[in-house]
C-alpha cells in the first residue's frame, strides 16, 4: 500500500512538474539542414593516382570543420556575423566519407537565404584555413531542408509518466532491496 501511495505521488508530481514546464517542450522549433561534400583541389603536382589520398583529405578535413564548430565562440561569431537568431544552435556531422550535414535549430525560421550565407561563411572559413596551411579545401553541391518541429503535450505527457514510473519504482526497489 505504501509503495502505491509512491508511485502515485510520483506521477501526480511528475505530471505538476511537466504541466508548470510544458511550454518549453511544446515550443515550436525550426530545423534547418545543410547537406554538402567537402572536396580537395588537385594542384600541378598531383595526378590521378593521387585521389584516393585526396578524398581522404577531404573527409578527415570535415572532421575538422566539425571541431571547428565545438570552440566556444565560433557558433555565436557566425550567428553575429550573419545575423541569424541569438539561440541558434549549430551542429555538423559526416554522413559518408567527404558528405557534411550542417544542422542549424532555432525558435526563430531559418530560411534557405540563412543557408547559403552560412555556407558561405563555412567557406571564407574554410579559405583562411587554405591560405594558412596552403591547402585548397572547398564545400560542394549545397542542398537543403528546412522543418518546423512541433512536439504535442501528450508526448511530453506520456515520457514524463515513463520517467515516473522509473524513478518511483527506483526509490521502491532501494527502500525494499538496499535500506531495509
Amino acid at each position: 500500500k505504501k509503495e502505491l501511495k509512491l508511485l502515485l505521488a510520483f506521477v501526480i508530481i511528475g505530471q505538476l512538474v511537466f504541466a508548470l514546464l510544458s511550454s518549453g517542450y511544446t515550443k515550436p522549433f525550426y530545423r534547418a539542414e545543410l547537406y554538402t561534400t567537402t572536396g580537395a583541389e588537385l594542384n600541378q603536382f598531383m595526378n590521378r593516382d593521387n585521389l584516393h589520398k585526396i578524398n581522404e583529405a577531404a573527409h578527415y578535413f570535415g572532421e575538422t570543420m566539425i571541431g571547428w564548430l565545438k570552440f566556444p565562440h565560433f557558433v555565436s561569431d557566425a550567428a553575429q556575423a550573419l545575423d541569424l537568431p541569438e539561440d541558434i544552435r549549430i551542429n555538423a556531422h559526416l554522413q559518408e566519407r567527404q558528405n557534411m550535414v550542417f544542422t542549424l535549430e532555432s525558435v526563430s525560421e531559418i530560411t534557405r537565404f540563412d543557408l547559403m550565407a552560412f555556407k558561405d561563411y563555412m567557406q571564407t572559413q574554410i579559405d583562411d584555413y587554405n591560405d594558412y596551411t596552403k591547402t585548397k579545401f572547398v564545400l560542394l553541391n549545397a542542398d537543403y531542408s528546412n522543418t518546423k518541429i512541433e512536439r504535442p503535450y501528450t508526448e511530453g505527457a506520456l515520457i514524463t509518466l515513463l520517467i515516473s514510473f522509473f524513478l518511483a519504482g527506483g526509490v521502491i526497489f532501494i527502500r525494499r532491496e538496499i535500506l531495509r
